[in-house]
């Protein structure tokens, strides 16, 4: 793979994005956390450096550590969306009252 000066690399933008809602999480900014959580998520498809050979191998290591850091944000999303309310919503349907 050959790299020209002015490429850029997505990594940067996810690696900000999740930390700003990480910083947004903290201060109880839950929805903006979650649209720039979710922001960062749509950058890649699945899995990340998915078009890049493993030549050098060092590229599937990136692409290990690249899941867990995917897997990381989604589960945060995940999390802050139960914490906003959003329960029914993930799971695909109303909530059910006890009958």
């Amino acid at each position: 793979m050959e790299l020209q000066h002015d490429d850029t690399f997505d990594l940067a933008e996810f690696l900000a994005l999740t930390e700003q809602g990480r910083e947004q999480t903290a201060v109880g900014h839950h929805a903006e956390a979650v649209t720039s959580l979710q922001k960062a998520l749509a950058l890649w498809g699945d899995p990340p450096l998915a078009d890049v050979p493993d030549d050098p191998p060092q590229v599937a290591t990136w692409r290990r550590e690249l899941l867990w850091k995917r897997k990381v944000a989604q589960e945060q999303v995940l999390e802050l969306r139960l914490l906003l309310g959003e329960d029914h919503q993930l799971l695909g349907g109303p909530a059910q009252g006890n009958r």
